[in-house]
């Protein structure tokens, strides 16, 4: 057997069939970045082809054997319209499963003539090869592992995977002609990544001939015909694996994004940026008088004379930068949307989390990490009876994700209002002991109910709670923002007698604001609760920096420590 292999594929390296392989070389490259190394190893070689998305999240060697589920579940930022391109490139793939399956493998005469069986076929399917080329350069750019989706373990399996499994590295496509060329003959089903097709069958069919009759046998006497009809028989059965496999994926997909949105309480995903690297932090609560009306757009509220309270919020951010704070922490609804791109400047030495505002019926609490907004944002799950609505369904829409942050000031969770009571056992659960702390913004007129349940997951978890309402209005209600940790009783019945807390609040409630106040405080995280034999040298887990108060429109300060 003779073919100048080379020259006889050359025709599929363009066009249509090419789009096919650089496909593939995509989802290759994305199985070969998850298996090669931690995040915190490639995302330096990647460079830009790493994004945020994917630092901010579980490292790869974390990905279990379901792909799909892990990128449905951990990692996708936008289900809706990751469900609307799956369901349109669908219908291209079933067409191209479903005309490959015409192709007749008695028409090739010879070996050229199933090439070009081959590349009349991705011709005549440009449109649908092109659908999908762009649906995987769209996943592509929400990340370059994203890809992986269309070549799970779940899916394919080890044989087939491996079969058509070869390590492609993260250089640019056009860098890597080889390497598109090779994945281009595996889609086609023209080859595998141990060798062509043809030449297996034509060891095959030798083979046989010399268990046939191994006295008349001659070494690589073939009948022409047979290598021909078996070989164009394989190639097309690989190219309609190849797209059933594909298609498949798909549907995977779509049934996962289901399973998500069907979920009674909102999926818990871990974001890695660190470990903590220091025993305290230094955490600023804002209580802000504000007070919200109806918005006029959507569902939901806005604050009301919002031009005041951005001020507020700008001011007391700059008070924790000069105070060199590492966590700020702001009232549910205290801010509009546009607020948040605007204050990433000032957010680079620390972690903000923004008091909330409504966006398409969410209760939206963005989280600032050293600079970067981490998407898609958290949104709360549960609604109070105001956010409930009259009319079933024009309530407050139901948050899907919460968060769980590794960072270098802690390990943390962010919880609504209403939602730390239905989600801090679950957060809790699925930390397995590494939770520091839990911030929870509210806008309530009574948050000493949750208070109670903070101070029992404080006492038996070793947890520290930071609950930030706004102020308190002429009737008494709202504020009582605090900050809930555990401490020995000598330290407490100082606070107590600082005036910072009430004798009757909650054991652990440390320090509690009143007023329009502002307060800087270091918590004592590594120590997690205090010394039971109290030595003469402890001075408490928490200790107050700085604290301050709403006067003539500014921040006065009133206690220095």
């Amino acid at each position: 057997m003779h073919i100048d292999f080379e020259k006889e594929h050359e025709v599929l390296f363009s066009g249509a069939s090419l789009l096919l392989g650089k496909s593939f070389w995509y989802i290759l490259r994305a199985d070969s970045i998850a298996r090669a190394a931690q995040v915190s190893q490639f995302s330096t070689s990647l460079g830009e082809l790493v994004s945020l998305s994917k630092v901010l999240t579980q490292s790869v060697d974390e990905i279990p054997l379901d792909e799909i589920n892990w990128w449905v579940y951990q990692q996708e930022k936008d289900h809706d319209i990751l469900q609307e391109k799956t369901m349109e490139v669908l219908q291209h793939l079933q067409k191209l499963k479903d005309d490959a399956e015409k192709l007749d493998p008695r028409a090739p005469k010879d070996y050229s003539e199933i090439i070009t069986e081959l590349k009349k076929f991705t011709e005549s399917h440009s449109d649908e090869i092109n659908a999908f080329y762009d649906y995987v350069e769209w996943l592509v750019h929400i990340d370059p592992v994203a890809p992986i989706v269309l070549f799970s373990n779940q899916r394919w399996g080890s044989t087939r995977r491996n079969d058509r499994t070869l390590f492609v590295s993260e250089q640019p496509i056009d860098n890597d002609k080889e390497r598109v060329q090779l994945c281009t003959e595996i889609a086609l089903g023209i080859r595998d990544k141990l060798g062509v097709k043809v030449v297996y069958v034509f060891r095959e069919l030798d083979y046989e001939n010399h268990e046939r009759d191994p006295e008349i046998y001659e070494p690589g006497k073939i009948n022409k015909k047979d290598l021909i009809f078996r070989t164009s028989h394989q190639v097309f059965k690989e190219l309609i694996i190849f797209l059933e496999l594909i298609r498949d994926s798909l549907r995977d997909i779509l049934k996962e994004i289901d399973g998500f949105n069907s979920h009674t309480l909102p999926v818990i995903r871990k974001l890695k940026l660190g470990i903590r690297t220091k025993p305290d932090i230094r955490v600023c609560l804002v209580q802000l008088a504000f007070s919200l009306i109806h918005s006029t757009d959507n569902f939901g509220f806005v604050p009301e004379n919002e031009n005041l309270l951005k001020e507020k919020i700008f001011s007391a951010l700059r008070i924790a930068q000069e105070n060199q704070v590492d966590l700020i922490c702001f009232p549910e609804l205290s801010f509009k949307k546009e607020w948040v791109e605007e204050l990433r400047p000032l957010s680079s030495n620390m972690v903000i989390v923004c008091g909330s505002y409504y966006e398409d019926s969410y209760n939206v609490c963005p989280v600032i990490i050293r600079g970067q907004i981490v998407e898609p944002p958290y949104k709360k799950h549960t609604p109070s009876p105001s956010e409930r609505g009259v009319v079933l369904g024009e309530g407050m829409k139901s948050g899907k994700i919460i968060y769980i942050y590794n960072t270098d000031i802690g390990t943390f969770s962010t919880l609504t209002c209403i939602d730390y009571t239905q989600l801090s056992h679950p957060i809790i659960s699925q930390a397995k002991g590494e939770l520091d702390f839990i911030v929870n913004p509210c806008y309530d007129d009574n948050i000493a109910r949750f208070q109670a349940q903070c101070n029992s997951d404080c006492e038996n978890h070793n947890l520290t709670i930071i609950q930030v309402n706004r102020a308190d209005s002429p009737d008494g209600k709202y504020g009582k923002s605090c900050i809930i940790s555990k401490e020995h009783k000598t330290i407490i019945d100082s606070f107590t007698s600082g005036h910072f807390r009430d004798s009757d609040d909650e054991k652990y409630l440390l320090i509690k604001l009143r007023n329009e106040e502002v307060i800087v405080a270091d918590v004592n995280l590594a120590e997690r609760a205090p010394p039971v034999d109290l030595p003469v040298s402890y001075l408490g887990r928490l200790k107050i920096v700085r604290h301050y108060e709403y006067t003539n429109s500014n921040w006065v300060a009133k206690t220095k420590s």
